[in-house]
Formats: structure tokens, sequence, C-alpha cells
């Protein structure tokens, strides 16, 4: 593998969670079903599709149910010429031929595609084709407008104590939550744990 992929790669303006899947993806690292049967974890290598050993390209690239994801972007029909080369040869190639914001648009969308594979395999919810498109490039999109883009430059967040945690009472349960107002972006979002 070139030492220019990896470098374009960890210059890709894309979360962690994703360079380190595309990373893991061209070093045949995932768990695919065809890298689980050699490893004599599963029985049957076979895609969900039917027409193919479910390899990481197979899966990210030409099994049927990702083609149809494909179909949904600017990328249709983009991955159809390079049917037969490795995972990592495709991704070489595309340095050549796409610009960065393509690259980083088709890392979203194979990691995207490899979520839902994994949300479909394990609690049966599979999102519509259109839905994971969109999903994915709206990920993609805020990904930039996170909050530490509008922090000035050298300066760091602040979190401000509410006050001691108390453990319930006997019998009872508690539920922690948290809201962040990130004023520069007019928008708010909370958790709960």
């Amino acid at each position: 593998m070139s030492s220019n992929w990896w470098s374009s790669l960890w210059k890709l303006n894309i979360p962690p969670k994703v360079r380190i899947f595309i990373w893991k993806m061209c070093s045949n690292a995932i768990p695919s079903l065809s890298n689980l049967w050699k490893r004599k974890i599963v029985a049957i290598p076979m895609c969900r599709c039917g027409l193919g050993m479910e390899t990481p390209g197979h899966a990210l690239f030409w099994c049927v149910e990702a083609k149809k994801v494909w179909g949904c972007t600017r990328f249709d029909g983009f991955f159809d010429e390079c049917r037969d080369l490795h995972v990592t040869d495709v991704l070489v190639g595309l340095l050549s031929r796409v610009r960065k914001v393509e690259l980083t648009s088709i890392c979203i969308v194979a990691w995207a595609l490899w979520e839902n594979r994994n949300a479909i395999l394990n609690w049966g919810w599979p999102r519509s084709p259109e839905a994971l498109a969109s999903w994915a490039e709206s990920f993609l999109s805020e990904f930039p407008g996170t909050y530490a883009a509008c922090l000035p430059t050298g300066s760091t967040p602040t979190l401000v104590a509410l006050g001691d945690w108390i453990p319930p009472h006997p019998g009872l349960l508690k539920l922690n939550s948290g809201v962040a107002i990130l004023r520069c972006l007019g928008s708010r979002g909370g958790y709960c744990h």
C-alpha cells in the first residue's frame, strides 16, 4: 500500500472512527463473513444477497444492497469497473480519479454501509437505501460543524458543575442527563446515561 494513500487517508476531514474503519478495511481486518469463516467462527461466508462471499469489497461496493445505496448517491455505478479488485486497490485507485471531498464522501458512505450491515445482522434494523444515503450525507455535513470549530483558536470548552451527584434513595432509579448549547451554531444537544 502506498504511503501516498495513507497520508491522504489521515488528512481527510472525517471522524476518527471512520478513518480507523477505512484503515481496518484496507488491512482486511473488519469482521466480514469471509474473514470470520477463515477463522472458523462462522460456517457460511455467503453475503445475505446470496450472490457471493461477503468480503469487505463485496459488502461495501458490489453487494446488491450496497449498490442500491450507492445508487442514491452521486457515485452510482462508480465501482462497477473494479469488481475484481481488492478493496484496497479500489481506494488507492480513487486517489487519482476523485477530489478530496469526493473521497471523503465515499469513506463516509462505506462506513455507513458497514454500520447498517451490522445493525441488520445484530438487531434486524435495516435502513432503506435512500435513508442510509441521506444519513451518510447529513453525518458528513454535520462533522465539520462540531462545537470545537466554534471555539476561538487556543481556547478550550469549560464545563460548569451544577452540583454534586447524589445517589438515589433505595428502590429508586436515577436518570442523569445533560445539555449543551452551542451559541455559535444556534443549536443544542442532549444526552442521557
